[in-house]
């Protein structure tokens, strides 16, 4: 039988596409599924000169099972849009997976309903990407006919009674392939951590006014059981009231283990599950903040959030040697824009007296939203090229798709002396700007802030990675901001029927509707008063941080208070009211804030400590998120994601992953310093909390 599964098996070919498709119902549980269904392709960017192409499905690569490295893996090559009927893009193992490997099935769905009461109850929300009802995302098979192993849900500002709902599907599924849920409320755990009526009271009706956070882990009892001793929680207030904390209970994180029920306790992997609410207000105020760096201000906000995360799990041994820990949803991941300034660019120093490929496809003419001429846009990163090499011993600096090469050897502005500067032997120095970028996408490809948000924790070598690994952030999904009665529609003008297709960053920075829409900076309404002022508290605390932490730097150059805020007013004003309304985008002119552009919010994400991750393979079978634009009463829209866990046997290491240790351990501890500085409730919550 095994000589059997290792034979090469007839496929057959698609006679419209011409690709090669897996024959359906075939699966070994030894080698990776062939990804197919109905959830739309993967594609990548097109030839040079065709921008960005938008695929119906948002679709990332799958962690690659046998090279690279799992938190930083080198972009594929370009290809040609997919046809609607291909398999999703990934890098899998060619051949046999070593015997006794494992293998999971994970449905995570989570939706951030704005604290909305248009629905009474959860059975009035559709299934995972507008599939069915809600009670589907238990019942549904993956696009390979396999029945779910583990279903999580995230509700995010939710006023929905689920205990009920509970209590009736444990009755009335006994025997279905999922049969066991959890159940988690933030304002109930929050009361069992605390001592305080006040405080408890105090959150009961933050519930009733901002809603709650809860979540559902169902899984199937033929393989798991719960783990009692892998509980989560923790606060993550972020505002005072006559500096005392105010407990709100939608901004928390909560979890929940299962273990394996066959194996051993030193053999078991232990899946922790995490429902999360990070906060905005810090990271919101740093975007808009042009005394700092606003990309590294959104940075250190967002770490601090995934280091409670970790801190609050060390102590409660949930972040050990056998535990991967999944935090999903709204964790407030925004989308930066960076003025074209001097100190926004960073430089590519490569030899290239050896000869080689320099590995890198450019488009020479850009994506609408580079308006400067001269620049020459990054379209691939080609393997064992030297960029390839750059980006390996440079993790701090790399070169990315969708980054734009403003100069070359001291030439700017000049297209096609660049271009053959480019093919010139001998030293090449590049000066790279990078426009549009992510929060949370840069935080992970950070070492130096992995290994600070994890410092002087008592933790197995480990870090933060996405399940979803996206190669740019133009294929990231919008989840945020959308009207709360107007769903995206592909078709301009016809909204009735709101489609179930992603719209992605790249749609929004490469549109070219309207280019009368596109005002001048002259022409641009004054803005109001900088909210900034509103903050001064946190830019104080930015400011003072460069003596002990000089990673927040002041700009150099003299920027207005309003530009910072400006860059994504005029890129959202060169949408044009027509793509704003067939997007279903919330834009008010004249009371628009940085942290309110169009961003990729709702994520799911995980620690694992390497010893694990170099064993796994993620496989995305309907490749990468899938938002439902039909669900609409939220200015988010929900967000579901399928994926296969493969987990290799301890010792056959798949990969290796880059440790932190090569980071400056003087520098590490003197960020994750910022990290615990201005923390609202410090370490009172980390025990019971007195009256």
């Amino acid at each position: 039988l095994h000589c059997l599964c290792r034979r090469r098996r007839p496929r057959m070919v698609d006679a419209q596409a011409g690709a090669a498709m897996p024959r359906p119902g075939l699966r070994d549980a030894r080698s990776p599924s062939s990804p197919s269904g109905s959830g739309g392709p993967s594609e990548t960017m097109g030839s040079p000169g065709q921008g960005y192409p938008r695929a119906p499905v948002a679709s990332a690569r799958s962690l690659p099972p046998l090279d690279g490295h799992l938190a930083d893996p080198v972009p594929s090559s370009p290809s040609s849009p997919s046809s609607p009927s291909s398999p999703s893009r990934s890098r899998k193992f060619q051949g046999s997976w070593p015997p006794g490997s494992r293998e999971f099935r994970i449905r995570f769905f989570n939706f951030n309903m704005a604290n909305s009461s248009r629905y009474s109850t959860i059975t009035a929300l559709q299934g995972p990407g507008g599939r069915g009802v809600f009670l589907d995302a238990f019942s549904d098979t993956f696009p390979d006919g396999c029945d779910a192993d583990i279903v999580f849900t995230t509700l995010v500002e939710t006023r929905l009674n689920l205990t009920d709902w509970v209590h009736d599907y444990s009755l009335q599924h006994r025997g279905a392939p999922i049969d066991c849920v959890m159940f988690q409320n933030a304002r109930r755990e929050g009361r069992s951590h605390t001592r305080s009526r006040v405080r408890g009271w105090v959150e009961g009706c933050a519930a009733k006014y901002n809603g709650n956070l809860k979540s559902l882990v169902a899984f199937t009892s033929k393989r798991f059981r719960e783990d009692a001793d892998g509980l989560l929680f923790g606060r993550l207030t972020e505002a005072r009231l006559a500096g005392v904390p105010v407990p709100n209970p939608k901004k928390a994180f909560m979890g929940k283990s299962v273990v394996e029920r066959d194996e051993g306790p030193n053999q078991s992997v232990r899946f922790c599950f995490a429902g999360a609410h990070f906060p905005v207000c810090k990271l919101a105020a740093a975007l808009e903040d042009s005394a700092i760096d606003q990309l590294h201000g959104a940075k250190v906000a967002l770490a601090r959030s995934l280091r409670k995360v970790l801190r609050k799990a060390s102590r409660g041994g949930v972040a050990d040697k056998r535990t991967v820990l999944f935090v999903q949803g709204d964790l407030n991941s925004r989308t930066v824009l960076r003025n074209e300034d001097a100190h926004n660019e960073y430089t590519v120093i490569l030899d290239r007296a050896k000869g080689g490929r320099l590995g890198v496809e450019l488009n020479d003419s850009g994506p609408v939203c580079y308006s400067v001429y001269g620049h020459l846009l990054v379209a691939a990163i080609c393997r064992g090229g030297d960029v390839e090499a750059w980006n390996l011993e440079n993790p701090a600096e790399q070169v990315r798709i969708g980054d734009c090469i403003v100069e070359v050897n001291g030439i700017r502005d000049d297209i096609p002396r660049m271009v053959e500067e480019l093919k010139t032997d001998g030293m090449l120095e590049m000066r790279c700007h990078r426009k549009v970028t992510d929060v949370l996408l840069e935080v992970l490809r950070d070492d130096e802030m992995q290994a600070a948000i994890q410092h002087d924790l008592s933790l197995p070598p480990g870090r933060w990675h996405e399940v979803a690994e996206y190669d740019t952030v133009y294929d990231l999904p919008v989840t945020y901001k959308f009207l709360d009665n107007v769903g995206y529609n592909a078709a301009e003008g016809s909204l009735e029927r709101p489609t179930l297709a992603a719209l992605t960053i790249g749609d929004i920075m490469t549109c070219d509707d309207a280019k009368a829409n596109a005002q001048s900076h002259d022409d641009l309404d004054q803005l109001p008063e900088s909210p900034t002022k509103r903050h001064d508290a946190w830019s104080a605390f930015s400011m003072s941080s460069q003596q002990s932490a000089p990673v927040i730097t002041s700009s150099q150059t003299s920027i207005s208070s309003n530009s910072s805020v400006e860059v994504y007013r005029r890129q959202m004003t060169k949408l044009g009211d027509n793509k704003l309304q067939a997007y279903g985008l919330a834009y008010k002119k004249h009371d628009f804030r940085a942290f309110r552009f169009p961003a990729s919010a709702d994520r799911v994400v995980f620690w694992a400590p390497d010893a694990i991750a170099d064993r796994i393979s993620l496989e995305l079978p309907r490749g990468g998120y899938e938002v439902n634009h039909a669900q609409l009463g939220s200015d988010h829209r929900p967000v579901a994601l399928e994926v296969v866990v493969r987990i290799a046997p301890e010792g056959q290491r798949i990969r290796r992953s880059r440790l932190l240790s090569a980071a400056d351990d003087a520098f590490s501890a003197r960020l994750s310093m910022v990290l615990e500085q201005s923390d609202p409730e410090g370490h009172s919550d980390e025990e019971h909390s007195t009256p």
